[in-house]
């Protein structure tokens, strides 16, 4: 595989030209549907404001306070939104590393029309969402990961107990979420192609499952990049697996990037 540098600009631009084949409500027009893209799924590890981790915790040790979500986000003023701005300065994307998720996890009712890459990015200040998001964000807080990219496997499933998405997924399938299954997984083939990461990084052991199913299944056949990330893939908790146990993801990566296994 050729890779080819690119700006962040750029890789966004490739990413929204591809045609998802899915739909969901739209909000501004009720009782219609609207096209989902990528941006509605995909993400980037950027942030308006996450300071480096030395900063954060010179910060909290001033301040002899644990580093904790509500009081960390509090002292340095940490905003989790994604910044549009990260196109105009148009940076080369950092292609070290693609983040895999299980699916779409939705808690405003408008949230898909006009907030592109927001997903991964949602904070409910009074909720878990808080805590989910923090740790996403300081657990990626290496040079290795910033601007990296970040998905879900399964991109026409919306739902905020990932319970139920197992429960779903471990049925029987009839033939139109076998059609939707093998739509995700072209799908992830083509984010691949585009984002062309050196490794994949797999947010929990349901994700692990469905997309090492998804080899199994041939999905990927066609698509040998895509099946060596899979077979060499690297599971962690997800972020909101252990929502009382923030250490664990401040420490989950040396300073290099590189996992700590002792930690997984």
């Amino acid at each position: 595989m050729v890779i080819i540098m690119a700006t962040t600009k750029e890789i966004c631009e490739k990413l929204m030209a591809v045609k998802t084949g899915f739909t969901a409500p739209s909000e501004s027009h009720p009782g219609e549907l609207r096209d989902l893209t990528l941006a509605d799924i995909g993400s980037f590890l950027t942030y308006k404001n996450r300071p480096d981790m030395a900063t954060i915790e010179a910060r909290m040790a001033a301040d002899q306070t644990e580093l904790k979500p509500r009081a960390v986000t509090d002292a340095l003023k940490l905003d989790y939104n994604f910044p549009t701005e990260a196109f105009a300065a148009e940076p080369v994307f950092n292609r070290n590393c693609l983040f895999l998720a299980l699916n779409i996890s939705r808690r405003e009712k408008n949230i898909f029309e006009g907030k592109e890459w927001y997903n991964f990015h949602e904070i409910d200040p009074k909720g878990s969402a808080l805590t989910h998001v923090f740790n996403l964000a300081m657990m990626t807080n290496h040079d290795v990961f910033r601007g990296c990219y970040v998905t879900d496997i399964l991109k026409n499933t919306i739902e905020t107990e990932a319970s139920k998405v197992v429960k779903a997924f471990n049925k029987p399938r009839d033939a139109e979420h076998e059609e939707a299954y093998r739509k995700s997984a072209n799908l992830f083939i083509q984010e691949c192609a585009i984002v062309q990461p050196k490794h994949l990084v797999v947010m929990g052991g349901d994700v692990a499952s469905v997309v090492t199913q998804m080899k199994k299944d041939g999905l990927f056949d066609q698509a040998p990049d895509v099946a060596a990330l899979v077979e060499n893939l690297t599971k962690v908790d997800h972020y909101a697996s252990r929502s009382n146990s923030t250490d664990y993801y401040i420490n989950l990566f040396d300073e290099d990037g590189n996992l700590n296994l002792q930690e997984s």
